[in-house]
Parts: C-alpha cells; sequence; structure tokens
C-alpha cells in the first residue's frame, strides 16, 4: 500500500511536472517568439537607419568631391590672376621706363599776331590781354579774367617802337579736363 501509494505519489509528482514542463516551455517559446520579433523589428530599424545614414554619407563624400575641384580650379584660377599680374606690372614697368609725354595741340601755346595801336591798348598792357583772350576765345572759356605774368614790347634792334609780345601763364582746363599749364605769345606788329 505504501508502495501503491509512492508510485501514485510519484505518478501526480510527474504529471505536475509534465504540465509545468509544458507551460514553462510554451511560456518560453512565447518570450522566445516576442524578443526574436522584437529583435526582427529593431534589426529592420537599424538597417534602415544605417542605409540612410550610408546615403547621407555617400552625398557628403560627393559634395566634398565637387568643393574640391572648384577649390583646385579656383587655386589654378588664382595662378593665373597673379601670373597675369606680374607679366602686367612688367609691362608696365617696361613701359613707364621708355614714356615720354608726347606733345599735343592741346598742350601747344597758343601764338597770335596782332596789329594794333599803342594808343588802343592804354598804359595797362596786362590788363589789356586779359580782355583780348577774353574777347577772342570767350566768357565760357574764362569765367574769371586770366592771370598774366607780364606784357611788354619785346626789344628791337631797329629804332621806334617793336613788335608788342605778351606772354602769359595760364593754368586752365581750357581745351580739356585736366588742367595743364598754357603759354601764350600775342604779338602786335606795326604796319609797314
Amino acid at each position: 500500500m505504501a508502495a501503491e501509494q509512492d508510485q501514485v505519489t510519484l505518478q501526480t509528482l510527474m504529471d505536475a511536472f509534465g504540465g509545468l514542463r509544458v507551460e514553462v516551455t510554451n511560456q518560453i517559446t512565447a518570450a522566445s517568439l516576442s524578443f526574436t520579433n522584437q529583435l526582427s523589428a529593431s534589426t529592420n530599424t537599424l538597417k534602415a537607419t544605417l542605409n540612410e545614414m550610408n546615403h547621407k554619407l555617400e552625398m557628403l563624400n560627393h559634395q566634398v568631391t565637387e568643393v574640391q575641384k572648384r577649390v583646385s580650379c579656383n587655386e589654378d584660377d588664382i595662378e593665373d590672376l597673379k601670373k597675369r599680374l606680374q607679366t602686367k606690372k612688367k609691362q608696365r614697368l617696361t613701359s613707364s621706363k621708355s614714356w615720354r609725354p608726347r606733345r599735343t595741340t592741346a598742350d601747344a601755346p597758343i601764338c597770335v599776331s596782332l596789329k594794333f595801336q599803342k594808343r588802343q591798348k592804354g598804359q595797362d598792357t596786362t590788363g589789356f590781354v586779359q580782355k583780348l583772350l577774353i574777347h577772342l576765345f570767350g566768357q565760357e572759356n574764362f569765367p574769371t579774367a586770366p592771370p598774366i605774368e607780364i606784357a611788354h614790347r619785346s626789344p628791337t634792334q631797329r629804332r621806334g617802337a617793336g613788335v608788342q609780345l605778351i606772354r602769359g601763364h595760364l593754368w586752365s582746363n581750357f581745351y580739356d579736363s585736366r588742367i595743364k599749364s598754357k603759354h601764350f605769345d600775342l604779338r602786335d606788329k606795326r604796319a609797314r
């Protein structure tokens, strides 16, 4: 009896362990399946993130390559500009050494021969020449009276009154916008 009872107890224990084993196996299988699903979802998310990062890195690499090309082109352009600048400097130095100012019609002295009596000009030769210049060239070219350095008769070797030589020095923009020095001679030749 005791052996039968032990056998029943053992059978009961075996059934209990069998049920427990099935229940634990089911729970482990369910937990494993849940973990596998979560791990698969996480792996898929991680793969998508890695693919996106890889795509962004490829784009960044492409942009860096483009920037390097542009920098290389700009460096080449800068070198070219430096060479051109040096060439221009050399040309300017050689041309400035050989440069000589040219005389133009604007730089030429104003020379006029006039016939007038001594009494026409009066005692103030300088004032007469100032008025004469304004009359000849117009008020718009001489808004104020031009400064006259000196006006006198030229020395002659013959007797009598000689040629009236009037020499002036003008600072005027009479011919162009630059200020130029102008010399002029107005000569009064007596009627012969």
